[in-house]
């Protein structure tokens, strides 16, 4: 009897496959490329990013100047 959790996908991915399926993805879960296998990444969403992002970028133009310097992490 095999483990199901290690069985082998039906297919492994190209890069150029990971590329298109990735930037086509809405769902806000980002995935990662390893060998031809697709695994989701924890962390932040894309919309997530985009808001620390930008919230970023004000703030070190409000710092600008001063001694004071933001730093971005995820």
């Amino acid at each position: 009897m095999t483990n199901p959790a290690f069985a082998l996908p039906d297919s492994i991915l190209t890069p150029e496959a990971y590329l298109l399926m990735e930037n086509d993805n809405n769902t806000g879960t980002r995935h990662e490329f390893v060998n031809g296998l697709v695994y989701a990444m924890t962390g932040s969403s894309r919309d997530h990013n985009r808001i620390s992002g930008r919230l970023y970028v004000r703030l070190s133009q409000h710092l600008q100047g001063t001694r004071c310097e933001p730093f971005q992490s995820d």
